[in-house]
């Protein structure tokens, strides 16, 4: 049902002070690094060394099988090839393969023809 007791100058109030709420979230988040971890977050290390940490996936609210769905998506299907994953802030997973793992760059290419 609509409330006829509310005015538009009202609604119009309420837009007004949440958009610059976010501007102000906004500008103390740019400026501050404090603030931007207190209300972002900072990024968790999942997996270090190659070695999984049960109590960061417990603090981050995931389990073994949704860190191996995110490994595969990304192209790892077996967790021991995985140096570190990084929970970031935006919520993604980000991995490091081990070295021998690791895909073959150009500066590998380059390597190997001038050592021949």
């Amino acid at each position: 049902t609509i409330n006829k007791d509310i005015t538009i100058f009202n609604g119009l109030l309420a837009m007004t002070i949440y958009a610059l709420l976010s501007l102000f979230v906004s500008i103390i988040t740019y400026r501050s690094i404090y603030a931007r971890r207190f209300l972002e977050g900072f990024p968790i290390v999942l997996i270090e060394n190659g070695k999984i940490s049960k109590e960061q996936l417990r603090k981050v609210k995931i389990d073994l099988n949704d860190l191996m769905q995110d490994a595969r998506e990304n192209g790892y299907f077996n967790l021991s090839e995985i140096e570190y994953a990084i929970m970031e802030v935006s919520g993604k997973v980000s991995f490091l393969p081990k070295s021998k793992y690791a895909p073959v760059s150009n500066n590998d290419l380059k390597n190997k023809i001038f050592r021949s």
